[in-house]
């Protein structure tokens, strides 16, 4: 697989493990008549609420993340940066200590 496959395959899988999420939780918080085929008019606005208030929650979750994303990319970079000076001068440390 090449990495856009692989992309939009993790971008599938997420959004189903939220759907599900979303529809395990607003189904038990909804659905209260199991014996009915159809569901009441209070079911149908609960699940609508639910819905619409998972859909809205996951949207903020990710402008917060998309916000957020360049800070943590840049602060790893920095971090490396520092870890690959502390590598490089280690040698130069141990050369100092092998002379005599």
């Amino acid at each position: 697989m090449n990495p856009n496959e692989d992309a939009a395959l993790r971008n599938m899988r997420d959004f189903m493990m939220i759907y599900n999420k979303m529809s395990e939780q607003c189904f038990a918080h909804c659905v209260i008549d199991l014996g009915q085929r159809k569901l009441s008019d209070d079911e149908i606005i609960c699940v609508d609420r639910c819905v619409n208030k998972g859909i809205r929650l996951n949207h903020l979750m990710m402008d917060i993340y998309m916000k957020l994303q360049p800070e943590i990319i840049q602060k790893r970079v920095k971090e490396n940066e520092m870890l690959q000076q502390q590598m490089m001068q280690l040698p130069a440390q141990q050369q100092q200590v092998q002379q005599p």
